[in-house]
């Protein structure tokens, strides 16, 4: 047997499964769906939102800095210096 004439075969057999058959049909495409989210979550969090992390952290650790810096620098003058 061909492979045509045996795809025509399990189609009519499938005619009996039509609702079965399509509720298959789309089970798979939503899972297709899903596991394609899935990936492209994992490729955002990876190469994007870590980045922006990582930068925002940096930043806020620069502004500690700075504050701390300038308390330093208060204390000093302050308390050391004994000046205003």
């Amino acid at each position: 047997m061909s492979k045509s004439k045996t795809f025509f075969r399990l189609m009519r057999y499938m005619l009996r499964y039509k609702g079965l058959s399509i509720l298959a049909l789309l089970f798979i495409l939503m899972t297709s769906i899903v596991a394609t989210a899935i990936l492209l979550a994992q490729y955002y969090i990876d190469n994007y939102i870590t980045k922006i992390l990582l930068k925002l952290i940096i930043y806020i650790i620069n502004i500690f800095w700075i504050i701390y810096s300038k308390s330093c620098v208060y204390i000093f003058r302050r308390v050391l210096l004994c000046k205003k």
